[in-house]
C-alpha cells in the first residue's frame, strides 16, 4: 500500500509541477487535498517511504507555488515538524528550507519558523543520541546544510533561541566521538 501511495503522490507531484502558471488556482487544489494527504501520514504515520513522498510533494508545491503558498504555511509548517520528529527524512528538511528560503522574511512566520529550527535541532540531538550510529548520514549532511541555510537568510534567529546553536554544536560534538 505505501508503495502505491508514493506513486501516487509522484505522480500528484508532477501535475503540480507542471501547474506552475496559475499558482493561487494550484494553491485551492492543494487546500482541498490537504486533509487526504494528512490522513494518510495519520495511517502511515511511521512509513519511512510515505513520510518522503508527502515532504516531496510539500516541497514541489513550495517551488511550484511560491510565496502564493502562505495560505498552507501553517499546515506544511506542523506536517513537516512533526513528521520529521517520527521519521526524519531528507525530504522534510528540504521543504521546511523551502519554507525558511520563501518565509523568512514575513513578519507573522518568523516565530513559527524559529521554533520549527528548534524542533528539528532537538528531533535530530534526540535521535542521534538515542543511537550509536544515525541511520541515514545524509539527514545529518542535511541537516548542516538546513542550518547553514538559516545563517544566511536569518542569522539573528539563531540569538532568539539559543536552544537551536546549542542542540547544533552538541550533535557536531557528537558527531566527532
Amino acid at each position: 500500500a505505501a508503495l502505491k501511495i508514493k506513486q501516487e503522490l509522484a505522480n500528484l507531484s508532477g501535475v503540480i509541477s507542471s501547474a506552475g502558471q496559475q499558482p493561487h488556482k494550484l494553491v485551492e487544489v492543494i487546500k482541498e487535498m490537504w486533509p487526504s494527504i494528512i490522513s494518510i501520514a495519520n495511517n502511515f504515520s511511521l512509513h519511512l517511504t510515505v513520510h518522503e513522498s508527502i515532504g516531496l510533494f510539500v516541497e514541489t508545491s513550495i517551488k511550484t507555488a511560491k510565496d502564493s503558498i502562505r495560505p498552507l504555511f501553517d499546515d506544511f509548517l506542523s506536517f513537516l515538524t512533526l513528521s520529521y520528529s517520527l521519521v526524519p527524512t531528507v525530504e522534510c528538511i528540504n521543504a521546511f528550507k523551502l519554507l525558511i528560503t520563501e518565509f523568512h522574511q514575513v513578519d507573522v512566520c518568523g516565530p513559527p519558523l524559529v521554533q520549527g529550527i528548534l524542533s528539528f535541532s532537538q528531533s535530530t540531538l534526540a535521535r542521534l543520541s538515542s543511537h550509536s550510529r544515525y541511520e541515514n548520514p545524509s539527514i545529518l549532511q542535511n541537516f548542516f546544510v538546513l542550518m547553514q541555510t538559516v545563517l544566511q537568510v536569518e542569522p539573528r534567529w539563531l540569538s532568539m533561541n539559543l536552544d537551536i546553536p546549542t542542540c547544533a554544536l552538541t550533535i557536531a560534538l557528537q558527531l566527532i566521538k
